[in-house]
């Protein structure tokens, strides 16, 4: 099974005291290797359920200064029809007429103007390392969260380390500019032997402004009233569920009255009937769940380790407990009850159904017990 988070001890036992969910299956069994006196499976649960949060980046500046930019240009104008024109090249010509001579000075002063950005341009997240490795004894773990599950019951609990936090350097440059021009024009009307040069200048210049000009398409999910469960009245038989290969007990539907309904097989000896399904929210909105369930009957049965068990049915949304219920008095066994809880989606989460019966199954305190549900449901609140 997976991951349970400390409360789940006192949702078990209720009035009675119960741990129902730390039987000795083969997963705990291996963890705790009392036949191993060179294994220390506590030690390793302290080890593997280490999980490491790295907190968001931080940004600092660092200025860089453009130096001022001068850039001269000499204009040749031409007042005579007589003279070829002469673009893009360095070219002289000699002619006879008038020319008029301009010059144009440009000054370009650059400031700097600095602020600090997130270089990628997202707002900045706690980024988490959580262990998902156990040791290779706990094989019949099958999983980390079945793994953690296991460590909990000898009071293991994952055990967080904040690392420093990264750092990260932007600089931004803004600039600003003033032209300052000159003009000088000579002209003259006397004939005379010109020698003219013309020479194009070609610059390449980047520019950095202080506007990011960003265009952004954005697509925002809206949660509507509809139920994400999928067959939670389970009129398709067991579609869209899934029993687990944990699961002891098995399960079909079954009519009641015009209805269908599933049902387990015999539940006795603490043996988990376990089953899940993947339902598709919208991340960041609130769900209320519902679901029916009814026992066929009540046992409270102690066992060697001192504890006294009852039936139960544990609800979980991925590795968190959401919801524990019993048909212990005042609730009555063969008659059924609703019960709600509410959880906020991450937009991809995994619903569980963990239950079990303590009873042997003859003998003095023993017999069957059998558990039905329907109507499972969640709606954004």
């Amino acid at each position: 099974m997976r991951t349970r988070a400390q409360l789940l001890s006192a949702l078990l036992l209720g009035p009675i005291g119960a741990i129902a969910d730390c039987s000795h299956n083969n997963c705990l069994r291996a963890v705790i290797g009392d036949a191993f006196p060179t294994r220390n499976g506590a030690a390793d649960c302290s080890s593997y359920l280490r999980v490491t949060v790295t907190p968001p980046t931080s940004t600092f500046t660092v200025t860089q200064t453009v130096p001022t930019l001068i850039v001269e240009s000499s204009t040749v104008v031409d007042v005579s029809t007589a003279i070829e024109t002469v673009v893009a090249s360095t070219e002289t010509d000699y002619f006879e007429g008038t020319a008029t001579i301009e010059q144009t000075s440009t000054e370009i002063d650059v400031s700097t103007t600095t602020r600090t950005v997130d270089p990628n341009g997202l707002a900045a997240r706690q980024a988490t390392a959580s262990g998902s490795a156990f040791p290779a004894y706990a094989s019949p773990c099958t999983s980390f969260a079945k793994y953690a599950s296991a460590c909990s019951c000898l009071s293991y609990f994952p055990d967080t380390i904040t690392v420093a936090a990264p750092s990260t350097t932007i600089t931004v440059v803004s600039t600003s500019s003033s032209t300052s021009t000159e003009v000088t024009t000579t002209s003259t009307t006397a004939t005379l032997d010109l020698s003219v040069t013309e020479t194009t200048l070609i610059t390449s210049t980047v520019s950095v402004s202080t506007t990011d000009a960003t265009t952004t398409t954005s697509t925002t999910a809206t949660a509507v009233a509809t139920n994400i469960v999928k067959n939670g009245r389970f009129e398709n038989q067991l579609t869209s569920w899934t029993i687990t290969r944990d699961s002891q007990v098995s399960a079909s539907t079954v009519r009641s009255g015009s209805n269908s309904v599933l049902k387990t097989g015999n539940m006795y000896n603490n043996n988990l009937f376990e089953m899940r399904q993947l339902l598709n929210g919208v991340s960041g909105t609130t769900y209320t769940c519902h679901y029916d369930w009814l026992f066929t009957n009540y046992y409270a049965t102690q066992y060697r380790d001192g504890n006294t068990y009852v039936p139960y049915i544990h609800v979980y949304m991925n590795d968190v407990i959401f919801d524990n219920v019993t048909p212990e008095p005042p609730n009555t066994p063969g008659q059924w009850y609703t019960s709600t809880f509410t959880f906020t989606s991450s937009g991809g989460d995994t619903l569980w159904f963990d239950c079990a019966s303590p009873q042997a199954r003859t003998g003095s305190g023993g017999g069957a017990n059998y558990l039905s549900l329907d109507n499972v449901s969640c709606v954004a609140s």
